[in-house]
Parts: C-alpha cells; structure tokens; sequence
C-alpha cells in the first residue's frame, strides 16, 4: 500500500532488463525478474551490472527506474554503496523525488552490435539529490535533469585511461551535467 517502505539492501541485478521498477498498481509488470517498489524505498549495497547483451525484447538495461514515488538510493557510508556498471541508465527517475547518496557509476555503455552510450543519472520532473557519488570513465551524460530540482554534493566525475585496448583510450563523457527544461523555475544547486 502507499504508506508501506520498501528496503532492498546487498543485492547482485546482474543482466536484467531492469533491475528495480515500482509501477503504479494498476499496470501488470512486463519483466516477472523486476522488483516493484512503492513509496518510501530504501536500496543500498546493490550492483546493477550487464555483462551480456541485451537485445529485443528486453527493455534497455536500467539499473533503477523510479516513477511518481519518493526513494533513497545508497547511505553516506562505504559498506552501503550501489554499483552501476555497463548500463544505459543507472537510475532513471521521472516525477520521483530521490536521493542518492555514495553509489558508483562506472562506464555507462552496453555494446550490443555498436556502443550505447547511457546516463548514470535522469531525472525528469520531480528532484534529485546526489551526494557522495563516484562517476567514471565512459556515458552520454553522468547527470541529465529535464525540468527536475537538482542538487549535486561532494560527487567525482573523472575520465578512465583503458589500457586493455591498444592503443590506450581515454574514456569520459560528453558531460558530466546537463540541466535543461527548467521552465518552472526549478532549482539548481551544484
């Protein structure tokens, strides 16, 4: 029910189409491996990972995907850290309001014939806290927020030197954070 807390603590996700899903009651879930969330969510110490690909029909690989519910995603210690790894969305959040506390992102692409390049982060509409995160080496965008409050604290964003091909690759992404539609005068703080 609305009023119950959901807490998935110390978890491996590792090549599902998504990982962690809530949907409103009345939608019938597309992907039986999803976990489905309602409001006042707690996940921490979870990898979210793809080490396979993913085709059709299968939805893009998302490590969380969080709609219309409020969630925190990791704890501002080391032992409760979240993993996203080869994803093309680490959390993918639309009218949610969510914090994200001590999670590493880390090279969001997932190779299925040619390289997505996906987001640690999208928020659109709702707001977004982030505080404490690590993101690194390869994505489209670390952060995109699309007419959402956004505040990002103490985060890392730093590019990888690949030396397993050759020669080496600097991995980075186009932008560590893009804000844009923020016609409804929408908070930013970084």
């Amino acid at each position: 029910g609305p009023k119950e807390a959901y807490k998935i603590f110390d978890n491996v996700f590792r090549n599902n189409g998504i990982g962690i899903k809530n949907l409103p009651i009345t939608q019938q879930p597309k992907n039986p491996a999803s976990v489905f969330l309602g409001l006042n969510a707690v996940i921490s110490g979870n990898e979210f990972y793809v080490d396979n690909y993913l085709l059709f029909p299968l939805a893009a690989p998302t490590g969380i995907q969080l709609v219309n519910v409020a969630a925190t995603v990791g704890a501002l210690n080391k032992q409760g850290q979240n993993y996203f790894h080869c994803l093309l969305w680490g959390i993918l959040a639309t009218n949610a309001v969510v914090t994200v506390n001590n999670c590493l992102f880390e090279d969001l692409v997932n190779n299925a014939g040619s390289y997505s390049y996906g987001k640690g982060i999208q928020a659109t509409d709702g707001s977004m806290k982030i505080e404490a995160c690590n993101f690194l080496g390869d994505a489209n965008n670390f952060i995109e927020a699309g007419g959402a409050d956004l505040t990002v604290l103490g985060s890392t964003f730093s590019t990888k030197l690949d030396s397993a091909v050759s020669p080496s690759v600097l991995r980075s992404p186009r932008i560590g954070i893009y804000s844009y539609d923020n016609k409804h005068g929408e908070r930013l703080i970084i």
